[in-house]
């Protein structure tokens, strides 16, 4: 939960953050939650197949105007592939802080 509410509002190539999160707040158990937390750590573990990894490892592809009138392309990757990177980095971080480094 701390990884998806830390997603700045309008920031998805895909499904908006704040989509999940909304259905997550309004779910009567935590069967959701599971299931999101279960894909995610699919995704961690490489435990994908290769249809799915090619739609969620993809982004949307996004032309912005320079101000020198070129275009610079920026990729959006896809809320799910957000989310799962960003708990890998929250796991790196937490056991990076609690452990003592000579």
């Amino acid at each position: 939960m701390k990884a998806l509410c830390s997603f700045p509002l309008g920031s998805s190539g895909g499904p908006d953050p704040q989509h999940i999160t909304d259905l997550l707040s309004g779910a009567t158990d935590d069967s959701f939650q599971q299931v999101l937390v279960d894909f995610i750590n699919l995704l961690l573990a490489g435990s994908i197949d290769k249809e799915v990894s090619a739609i969620v490892f993809g982004g949307r592809l996004l032309a912005l105007s320079k101000k020198d009138g070129g275009v610079r392309p920026i990729t959006v990757g896809y809320t799910l592939q957000r989310l799962a990177a960003k708990c890998a980095n929250n796991h790196v971080i937490e056991r990076r802080s609690h452990s003592s480094w000579v």
